[in-house]
């Protein structure tokens, strides 16, 4: 029966996984250990050398530093002198705090960590002792069939590395004393009135909900960090106001510009501003029709004052009737219109009501035809 039952729990144990949030979270921890029986055991016996245990705990962190944990184990205990041997099994139920020593006093995150911890707690036992020479039992704690139990008590400690971001592996050792019972090795007797007995393990302990491992920050230090961040903010927000105002300054003054340019190309295409397009009658001095490409009227609005993108220049009519008709933009109205004060048929691309709808569409123009230009009739 006391083999099932170990059996039992060290399949829970392995099959648990590990314990300790990085920071103030839940975790598990699960782990192996050999154990020894102080003034008890010296190992003469060969064949009892061994002393396997295992168990598990759940911790949750208080503070950044400061662990609470609950443990509980199987272990097995074997040793004896020259006169007897004894077998010695425990199933233990401890409550204790831990403390990081490392992360008491840095702030920098580290992937190592040392721990103190104490606790208490109770434990249920069976002890049997052997003759030696003849493996007879001699003694047995208690009576056939049931457990002894027994308050504890424990000091120890551990240390543990980061193998990933919430996976430990953890080397502990604990010191468990049997409070004012010494029949922990089947015999009853010297000056001690309390067994004591040692706990070698090694395990893994994995964070439930961890997270990235986070520096520590003095409070003063953080409310510095919040106050300068708000005020990097607020500067932030300044400038952009700032640079939106100066934007929409220069948008201006890039259009007074482009006005100023627009009259300087007028004046140059014709002092008396006068336009004069493609004409129906040529015959004809004072009646002016504005057509397409192809010869068809074109709607009155054409012949009102506009933003448009000239895309080429051409002392005939047919050379600029040529040149629309290839249509090199995607797009456009392809109207050809005459200059007379300097005998120049140019190709209009498109017509616009506003500069900027104008300048939007030179940008793409310009991929194709480089010297396009913004002239305002």
């Amino acid at each position: 029966m006391r083999k099932q039952i170990f059996a039992l729990i060290m399949l829970m144990g392995l099959g648990t996984s590990v314990a300790w949030a990085q920071k103030g979270d839940w975790a598990v921890h699960s782990y192996i250990s050999t154990n020894l029986m102080f003034g008890d055991t010296d190992f003469d016996h060969p064949t009892k050398g061994l002393s396997p245990g295992v168990g598990f705990a759940l911790q949750y962190g208080l503070t950044d530093d400061l662990r609470l944990y609950t443990d509980a184990s199987l272990a097995s205990i074997n040793g004896g002198g020259n006169e007897y041997y004894f077998e010695h099994q425990n199933l233990t139920g401890i409550l204790g705090l831990q403390y990081d020593l490392l992360g008491a006093f840095t702030n920098e995150p580290s992937k190592f960590a040392v721990f103190i911890d104490g606790a208490i707690g109770w434990s249920y036992f069976q002890s049997i002792a052997y003759n030696t020479n003849t493996n007879e039992v001699i003694a047995k704690v208690p009576a056939d069939g049931a457990y002894s139990a027994s308050p504890m008590g424990s000091l120890g400690g551990s240390i543990s590395y980061a193998i990933a971001n919430q996976v430990d592996v953890v080397l502990g050792y604990k010191t468990f004393m049997m409070i004012d019972n010494d029949w922990g090795d089947a015999q009853s007797g010297g000056a001690a009135e309390s067994d004591y007995f040692g706990q070698i393990s090694i395990g893994v302990r994995y964070s439930i909900n961890g997270h990235e491992p986070m520096a520590k920050v003095p409070q003063g230090d953080y409310d510095d960090l919040v106050a300068a961040k708000k005020a990097a903010e607020q500067e932030a927000e300044e400038a952009r106001q700032e640079l939106e105002t100066a934007r929409r300054k220069y948008d201006t003054q890039i259009e007074d510009l482009y006005n100023i340019l627009s009259v300087m190309n007028n004046n140059i295409d014709s002092l008396e501003q006068k336009i004069t397009v493609l004409r129906s009658k040529p015959e004809s001095n004072n009646e002016y029709v504005v057509e397409s490409r192809g010869g068809q009227p074109v709607t009155p609005d054409a012949t009102n004052t506009k933003w448009r993108i000239v895309i080429g220049s051409f002392p005939n009519a047919q050379m600029a009737n040529e040149f629309a008709a290839q249509r090199v933009v995607e797009g456009g109205e392809y109207e050809v219109v005459f200059i007379a004060d300097l005998n120049t048929y140019r190709v209009v691309y498109n017509s616009y009501g506003t500069l900027n709808a104008a300048k939007t569409d030179l940008e793409r123009v310009k991929s194709v035809i480089t010297n396009a230009w913004i002239i305002r009739f």
